[in-house]
Order: structure tokens, then C-alpha cells, then sequence
């Protein structure tokens, strides 16, 4: 049921800077997911509609957010590990090289 509250607040509310809120505050507590009081909480702390997110995960008798974590599945299964691990790779090396780039800059001045 957790994963379909967050893609519920994904689909309804998809600035991410709203919706990675939102998610976070309930990943922080993961254990309690998903305790009524927990997700009513992070909810108001990131201006989320919890009836919204109910009517989302509840529409059609369940069958809108089954279908929501399916395509999430399917979505996920699509990807190859390898296309993962070069993404993780090129986002160390630019962290990388912006330290470097940063210690540069600090001993120029």
C-alpha cells in the first residue's frame, strides 16, 4: 500500500519538489507505512491532499493504483542494471570533479 501512496502523490502532485517531499518524510519512517497518522502527517507537512491521495489509491475499487505499482513494475524491470550502474558512475565522477574543480578554485584564491 506504501508504494501506491507514492505514486498516487507522483501522479497527482508532479513538481517533485512536492511529491520527493512527501515520499521522503514517509521513507524516513518507513516502518509505519502506511499508519494512517504517518502519512496524514507528511501529508500536511508538504501541502498534500490526503483525500486526494486516498480517492487516487481507492478509484475504480483499487484497480487505478494496482495499475499505477504494475506500470511502476514493468517500468522498473525495463532497465538494465548496466544503464543504472553508468548513471551511478558518471553522477560519482561529476561529483568528483567538482570537488576537484572546488579545491582548485579554493587554493587560486
Amino acid at each position: 500500500m506504501g508504494n501506491i501512496i507514492e505514486l498516487c502523490a507522483r501522479e497527482l502532485y508532479p513538481d517533485p519538489k512536492i511529491n520527493l517531499g512527501f515520499i521522503m518524510c514517509l521513507t524516513r519512517d518507513y516502518s509505519n507505512i502506511p499508519n494512517r497518522a504517518l502519512v496524514e502527517d507528511c501529508a500536511l507537512e508538504h501541502a498534500i491532499d490526503i483525500r486526494a491521495i486516498n480517492e487516487c489509491a481507492t478509484k475504480d475499487d483499487g484497480a487505478h493504483g494496482m495499475e499505477l505499482l504494475r506500470t511502476s513494475v514493468e517500468r522498473t524491470a525495463n532497465v538494465s542494471w548496466t544503464t543504472r550502474i553508468c548513471v551511478l558512475i558518471r553522477l560519482v565522477r561529476t561529483d568528483e570533479f567538482y570537488r576537484k574543480k572546488e579545491r582548485a578554485i579554493l587554493l587560486e584564491l
